[in-house]
């Protein structure tokens, strides 16, 4: 298991509506106004015989969570503004069933549930600095698609109405990064692992010359139908030859998202280089299938495992790790295409001897051992980045509503 936190910011699209009017039922289920401004305010006043109900919705991008993900903790952070409690109350977070752009219609578009803790009271509300309301019903967090909140006063929630003024002003996305409302949830996700046999696409190609620069550059064959795979290059009786292998591997199920912890490519062997040992390595194929002489050349130059296999230690008769550093090789979602070339190949570096056996041979998808890909990974993506627009609000920043009179700030 890997343990993911992450921070996500509210969307642009945070705001509030505000019920209105001297009966309470009226004013708790009709919005006189919305707002999406650079404040928000939450819980509901009574001011001169008027009773002023206000909810904040906010809306945040919890596509990266992946859902196999299972929450461990989450919290909803406010940054405080004001408090204009002088009856103090309890922040209920719910679920909001309606969606951006914000509404007077969405006044009423929750679903009844309480998803937080019921601990969070304005007595211990933070003024200049974020309040932290626990969340400690998961199903309130949408892994996989967008959470929406609508945040209540709790009398809001059982319908009783408040005898005084009971409301507190906190930071939207509009006012800036550092205001922002944001989620903080800290999930687990399985780890995973696939083996991957190459397809029956697998085969070489090589180029024989008595210039070792035509060989190393110009294909004279190739054989995607046999029972063995080579690799390396040799020298007889005045002719160079260099052999490259040609992999591909159906990495489709493995998710765009995917964070891969380890990849290993597996070759069982058949034979070790009779003369000289050498370093295997693995380079990204920028060809594809039917392989040809075409594709001996088709190769990116860029070492994707991490330099350690060497034939010296070449297993017969059994599997081969070359372990892979560089994930890039392996294409989620899509086709891993290797060409598995040997180092003096890579280095230009011509069999020293006139008679030089440099070739390993591994078995292929046709003589019953396939290579194979082993990788390990979860689907724990980084969360996503929400680009913040500071204002110029001035030193005393205000939402685009008329407010009745409320306490001094």
């Amino acid at each position: 298991m890997t343990t993911v936190t992450v921070k996500i910011n509210a969307s642009a699209n945070d705001g509030y509506t505000e019920g209105n009017s001297t009966d309470y039922s009226d004013a708790h289920q009709n919005a006189v106004s919305a707002s999406d401004g650079v404040e928000l305010y939450i819980g509901q006043d009574y001011i001169s015989d008027k009773h002023i109900i206000r909810r904040a919705f906010l809306k945040f991008d919890t596509t990266s969570i992946p859902s196999n993900a299972e929450i461990q903790s989450a919290s909803l952070y406010l940054y405080g503004l004001s408090d204009y409690s002088t009856e103090d109350f309890t922040i209920r977070l719910q679920k909001w069933t309606g969606d951006t752009p914000i509404d007077t219609d969405d006044h009423t578009q929750y679903d009844g549930v309480n998803y937080d803790d019921g601990t969070f009271n304005t007595q211990n509300f933070v003024v200049d600095g974020w309040n932290e309301i626990v969340i400690s019903n998961f199903n309130l967090i949408e892994k996989e698609g967008y959470t929406k909140i609508c945040v209540r006063h709790d009398k809001d929630v059982s319908e009783t109405p408040s005898s005084a003024q009971s409301s507190v002003r906190v930071g939207s996305y509009d006012w800036g990064e550092d205001y922002a409302p944001y989620l903080e949830i800290t999930y687990t996700v399985p780890t995973v692992t696939v083996e991957i046999s190459a397809s029956g696409d697998d085969g070489l190609v090589y180029g024989e010359s008595d210039s070792y620069s035509t060989a190393h550059d110009t294909a004279t064959g190739s054989d995607s139908t046999g029972k063995y795979l080579n690799v390396g290059q040799q020298s007889r009786r005045g002719i160079y030859s260099i052999v490259r292998t040609f992999l591909k591997f159906d990495t489709t199920s493995i998710p765009t998202n995917a964070v891969i912890e380890s990849a290993s490519l597996y070759l069982y062997g058949y034979s070790d280089p009779p003369t000289k040992d050498f370093k295997i390595r693995l380079q990204k194929w920028t060809g594809d299938t039917p392989i040809g002489t075409e594709d001996y050349t088709q190769y990116d130059g860029v070492n994707y495992d991490d330099g350690t296999f060497d034939t010296s230690g070449m297993v017969l008769e059994g599997w081969n790790e070359i372990k892979i550093s560089n994930f890039d090789l392996i294409e989620k979602g899509g086709y891993t295409k290797i060409c598995v070339r040997s180092e003096d190949d890579i280095n230009h570096t011509p069999p020293a001897q006139a008679e030089e056996n440099d070739v390993a041979m591994f078995y292929s998808y046709d003589g019953n051992h396939p290579p194979y890909l082993e990788i390990t990974y979860t689907t724990a993506a980084p969360p996503p980045k929400h680009p913040i627009t500071h204002l110029d609000k001035g030193p005393h920043p205000r939402s685009r509503m008329t407010f009745y009179p409320r306490l001094s700030l």
